[in-house]
């Protein structure tokens, strides 16, 4: 009634009532709703995944169905689908699962309401879900983190496709979630040395990644101008926050890997890893390859007379007592095949820019043939008898035009055989700067063209060679070790006796009042070096005796006839030069193999 009688007030009175802010609705207790969302853990965790895996495998069947389509037409008898009717039925129906929507649907219902649930059946809801997924997956083994991965970042992107956010964005979001899941997953086990250890650091790590996880999460979905589905994920809320570190704790302290700590070992142990640890110090000092017994018996001795020799204060001299390290075939091949590239490298660069153009090539292939036609046509017997006729056309008698013929015609098949010969050494150069250009591609491909292959075989041996060890040093080595080598041939008697005596007694007075056996040992091992040196220049090998000069040969052997200047100014063959240093080589090794012989012998025994 009074409200019929002031209808003015009535109204304002109502309009202050709408005005007024609504009462804020209680929250619930922390652990209101504790047991239900307990109990709801599990079957959001299963739904969930449910959810995840269901779109896989219906993603799958729609690509197999789009790349099986058309063969299955073929093979019934049908007519092909149209390729953007088969891809609007397969491919685009990707994301679009009624499967996993029914299974997201179904978890929602078990998905803790922070209206009716507290703080602590929300955490303990999250602990429950998150670590059952990951005991699940850890039984994978090595793939569990990637599977656990692809579960959570299945997980986001369908959240967010259900929000209205575009299908790039979510899957974007997916990936970031899906990485930072199989860090947690990964990280907390491997690190620390104890359990509890693994544990710490899980409850630093999982929430350092739910923190990096979310921002970049909402960062993602601000770009894309989501702004009210940014606002719901929050870097720093608690609740998530307390879930991880639950979670990342628990992970970690179950499933700790571990490090076998160290055992206390017996007395026994512990000597045979003495002696196990001599042995590969010993070994190790011998420098020699592991299970050459014979090269680490030899070593051994010679250490032992090294000491030996230190101990009386003399100079340590055990070189005579080690044998070269001769290469192996394929290590020598391989030393040669690195010096043979860099000069063959230079020379082929250099040949190959003197390749001309192919329009040029061709150019003179074309005047090359002219001009053969032309000299075939001057050798003609009929010639002479044609340019005598065309002389006399000119005025002059017969007897004049044909003395004129005789003089012409040979002038003018020496110009063309002079211009033919200019063109083929043109074309030859630009067919060995064609072969250059194939053999620097072979090269750069770490090969060495065909042509170069018996070059290399020649040098490999040279190296191998030059590790062999030398009369000289066999000589020595037995006097080293008391005795004399006979080698066949080298002590017959002859002008090597002749000459080791008559140098032998050329050192007699540097070795002063020594005793004769000393002397006698020095004659013969000068014997048998003479000798051998006086056999090997009566039958020099074939092969050279250094790279170097194997390298000399091969230039020689290709262009024999390429002229060297020496330092006075004069020219000489290559071929010529080779063969006189070789002359004076072999000389000088007879001589100095001698000296060094009766030398060496004399300062050893001295």
């Amino acid at each position: 009634m009074y409200d019929e009688l002031f209808p003015d007030a009535r109204s304002a009175s109502l309009g202050q009532i709408l005005q007024r802010p609504a009462d804020p609705a209680t929250p619930p207790g922390a652990w209101r709703g504790f047991g239900s969302a307990v109990a709801d853990a599990l079957p959001y965790a299963a739904n969930t995944s449910a959810s995840a895996w269901s779109a896989v495998m219906e993603a799958y069947g729609h690509a197999a169905a789009y790349r099986d389509a058309p063969t299955n037409a073929m093979v019934n008898g049908d007519t092909a689908p149209a390729p953007t009717a088969l891809q609007a039925q397969t491919i685009d129906q990707m994301g679009n699962s009624e499967t996993a929507r029914g299974f997201r649907e179904q978890a929602r219902r078990y998905a803790p309401d922070p209206a009716s649930v507290g703080i602590a059946g929300q955490v303990v809801h999250g602990l429950i879900s998150g670590v059952a997924k990951m005991t699940t997956y850890a039984a994978a083994g090595p793939a569990g983190p990637a599977l656990f991965g692809l579960d959570t970042g299945i997980k986001r992107a369908q959240d967010l496709t259900d929000q209205g956010a575009d299908e790039g964005t979510a899957a974007t979001a997916g990936l970031v979630s899906g990485v930072a899941g199989a860090a947690t997953m990964i990280v907390p086990p491997a690190l620390g040395a104890t359990r509890l250890q693994s544990a710490a650091i899980g409850a630093v790590v999982a929430p350092a990644m739910t923190v990096t996880e979310v921002g970049g999460i909402r960062a993602i979905l601000e770009h894309a101008d989501y702004e009210q589905i940014a606002a719901q994920y929050q870097p720093f809320d608690p609740v998530n926050l307390a879930v991880s570190a639950l979670t990342g704790a628990a992970f970690g302290g179950i499933f700790h890997r571990g490090r076998a700590g160290e055992r206390t070992i017996t007395p026994d142990e512990h000597a045979a890893a003495l002696v196990m640890n001599e042995a590969r110090t010993r070994d190790a000092d011998t420098l020699t390859r592991p299970g050459d017994i014979e090269a680490a018996t030899v070593a051994h001795d010679a250490q032992a007379r090294a000491r030996e020799q230190l101990d009386r204060g003399e100079l340590v001299s055990v070189a005579q007592m080690v044998g070269p390290d001769i290469p192996t075939l394929e290590s020598a091949r391989a030393m040669a095949f690195d010096r043979m590239t860099a000069d063959l490298r230079t020379e082929l660069t250099a040949e190959a820019g003197g390749r001309a153009e192919a329009g040029a090539v061709a150019r003179m292939t074309e005047e090359r043939a002219a001009l053969e036609l032309r000299i075939e046509a001057l050798r003609a017997d009929t010639a002479m008898r044609d340019e005598a006729k065309a002389q006399q056309a000119t005025g002059l008698s017969r007897k004049q035009a044909e003395a004129a013929a005789r003089k012409t015609l040979p002038e003018k098949l020496a110009d063309l055989e002079a211009q033919a010969e200019r063109l083929d050494q043109q074309l030859e150069m630009n067919r060995r700067a064609a072969q250059a250009e194939q053999d620097l591609a072979r090269l750069d491909q770490g090969t060495l063209p065909e042509r170069f292959l018996a070059a290399l075989e020649g040098r490999a041996d040279a190296i191998r060679q030059g590790f062999q060890e030398r009369p000289i040093a066999q000589s020595l080595r037995g006097i080293g070790h008391g005795e004399i080598r006979t080698y066949e041939g080298f002590s017959r008697p002859g002008p090597a006796d002749a000459s080791a005596t008559t140098m032998a007694r050329e050192v007699e007075p540097a070795l002063g009042d020594h005793p004769t056996g000393i002397l006698d040992k020095v004659r013969e091992a000068v014997s048998q070096i003479l000798g051998r040196q006086e056999r090997a220049t009566a039958e020099p090998e074939a092969k050279p005796a250094t790279p170097e000069q194997a390298r000399a040969a091969e230039i020689a052997a290709r262009t024999p006839d390429a002229v060297v200047r020496l330092e006075d100014g004069s020219e000489v063959r290559m071929a010529d030069l080779l063969q006189q240093a070789d002359a004076v080589e072999t000389t000088a090794k007879t001589e100095r193999a001698a000296f060094e012989a009766a030398v060496n012998c004399a300062v050893r025994y001295s």
